[in-house]
């Protein structure tokens, strides 16, 4: 019987992830959690409990309670579930926590509100950091990673006003970080799991141009800052509203970068505080649903 205290329901069909992501977040973040590793374990359990979150997987057997084309062979039964969920409990939070590698994946949950994407890996941090975050999602849960360049002393502008103006945790700042014999990529990713918030400061620093052309060299943010971007975009997501990319001056910024926060610091990062304060708020309030 599902445990009418629960505070959120784990549904995977894979024994092995089910079980220890369900002690993770029991163990390091205090919840009460129910599993239901099948889909009519999953029905009986909403039925019976109000659950404040549901992670689900996408890819699952549908037993008897969905066809094959529904769920396109099992492939998206996790879409007809997120439904039948949602009709049962309509205000509760979405987590969809999937190694499926499907460019339209999204796209398939369109229409359903207070949801969330999420890559699922054996690090379960970044699970728990997605489940305190639409359980939770103040500031002072969030985690911050800056990504910069060779300017420090935006830097240190940035990490004062996160901490000392909005009330965040110390952000992570790769460079401050210590390397306990890692080579620098398992550095990056190491802490970069740990983030929930990633602030990318493009700064002038690098100059260039196309070969072949005789226009005149533009300015640049360093080869590490756009790769360290491209990797967040991966694994927070473009669309999740966490990548915020701060600007300083007349830099070249990637065009295919549409959808993300730009937001100009040429004038210090005090003086864009009012619109950084505003779309972490609605960060936040979007989290919150």
């Amino acid at each position: 019987m599902p445990d009418a205290k629960a505070d959120l329901l784990i549904i995977d069909d894979d024994d092995f992830y089910l079980t220890n992501a369900a002690n993770f977040l029991a163990d390091r973040g205090g919840y009460i959690v129910h599993r239901a590793q099948t889909v009519r374990d999953a029905l009986e359990a909403i039925t019976t409990n109000q659950f404040k979150l549901v992670v689900l997987d996408v890819r699952m057997p549908p037993g008897d309670f969905f066809d094959q084309v529904e769920t396109a062979g099992g492939h998206k039964t996790g879409v007809a579930l997120t439904r039948k969920i949602r009709r049962r409990l309509p205000g509760v939070k979405l987590i969809v926590n999937t190694g499926a590698h499907d460019p339209g994946l999204e796209a398939s949950f369109e229409g359903i509100p207070n949801i969330k994407f999420l890559n699922k890996t054996d690090d379960y941090r970044s699970l728990l950091r997605a489940v305190n975050a639409a359980l939770d999602p103040g500031f002072h849960r969030m985690r911050p990673f800056i990504v910069h360049g060779r300017d420090r002393t935006i830097v240190l502008e940035l990490q004062y006003f996160l901490q000392n103006r909005l009330g965040f945790q110390e952000p992570k700042i790769l460079s401050d970080m210590p390397s306990q014999g890692r080579t620098w990529i398992e550095k990056f990713e190491h802490y970069a799991a740990q983030a929930d918030v990633v602030f990318v400061l493009i700064t002038p620093d690098d100059i260039g141009q196309m070969v072949g052309t005789t226009e005149a060299n533009r300015l640049r943010a360093r080869q590490n800052v756009i790769f360290e971007l491209g990797y967040f975009l991966g694994s927070l997501r473009r669309r999740s509203g966490r990548i915020f990319l701060l600007h300083k001056g007349d830099v070249e910024i990637p065009s295919d970068l549409a959808g993300i926060v730009y937001i100009d610091i040429e004038h210090g990062i005090e003086a864009a505080g009012d619109r950084i304060r505003r779309e972490l708020e609605a960060l936040v309030q979007s989290a919150r649903g």
